[in-house]
């Protein structure tokens, strides 16, 4: 058993994290997932994906389930789906970004921007790409979701302003780790990931959970409705915040941490599984 009675009582509103949580390793939604959760819509439930994407790389197959919102760029975006009209930002203040500028820039590393619900990288970026990300279906993720420029710290400069996200890439864990050390240590920025060979970079007050409240908002619930699903740094805000969390068997163990049940592994429809106990 996943859920108390009391847990159930209260959740009104289901919201997961995509990479790793409610897709596979295949990076699609399974027959299961998509039946058990358009029967909670059926049921009355709200159906929220809450993920570090911008809204133009979401999942292709997501429009199968029942959705009406979705949170973006870790909480930078609240859009209505399947249209993408924005109904929240937080974004980056360039105040704060601008003193590591020099450094996103620096040939260590693959910096990736987003802003108006789109993704930049260099295209120097992306012919060094395959010695920064192993996996063939990342690389091809990013190369279908990133629009190629030739001068990203110039686009990034003249859309200062309007940046949701940024994503590093490395090649190398220590590298990785002193940037984490760098940009944690700056003022009113966000610094966590989704992949271990990535960190994202928000605005000082942007997580998944202000994106999530703002939604709940709108019917009338809280944060404390809410049971969300998620594995990696980016979603340890929303499962500290919502009413009932879920870490899946796959997450990191801060995650788990600070969740309040586990759930199986994404591999095995580990949301699914918890949501088909909610449904009874």
């Amino acid at each position: 058993m996943f859920l108390t009675q009391e847990q159930k009582d209260k959740i009104k509103i289901i919201a997961f994290d995509l990479d790793g949580t409610l897709l596979n390793r295949e990076s699609r939604l399974s027959e299961r997932t998509i039946e058990v959760l358009n029967r909670a819509a059926e049921a009355g439930y709200i159906l929220v994906p809450a993920t570090g994407r911008v809204f133009t790389a979401l999942p292709k197959d997501l429009p199968s389930i029942e959705a009406r919102y979705a949170v973006t760029s870790n909480g930078a975006c609240v859009v209505r789906l399947p249209g993408g009209e924005k109904l929240f930002e937080s974004l980056i203040r360039w105040e704060a970004l601008e003193p590591a500028v020099s450094a996103l820039m620096d040939d260590a590393v693959i910096c990736e921007i987003f802003f108006g619900g789109n993704g930049y990288i260099a295209e120097s970026g992306l012919e060094k790409l395959p010695y920064f990300v192993r996996d063939e279906r990342r690389r091809e993720y990013v190369r279908t979701t990133r629009r190629p420029v030739a001068d990203l710290e110039a686009l990034m400069r003249e859309h200062r302003d309007e940046l949701e996200n940024i994503m590093l890439l490395f090649a190398d864990l220590e590298v990785k780790q002193a940037y984490y050390n760098y940009l944690s240590s700056l003022r009113d920025l966000s610094v966590v990931f989704s992949q271990s060979f990535s960190l994202e970079i928000g605005g000082g007050d942007t997580s998944k959970a202000n994106g999530l409240r703002e939604i709940a908002e709108l019917y009338g619930f809280g944060l404390e409705n809410i049971l969300c699903f998620g594995d990696s740094t980016n979603d340890i805000a929303m499962l500290r915040a919502c009413g009932v969390s879920a870490a899946m068997g796959n997450a990191i163990p801060e995650v788990k941490a600070a969740s309040d049940i586990t759930a199986p592994p994404n591999s095995e429809d580990g949301l699914a599984a918890v949501v088909e106990e909610l449904l009874g």
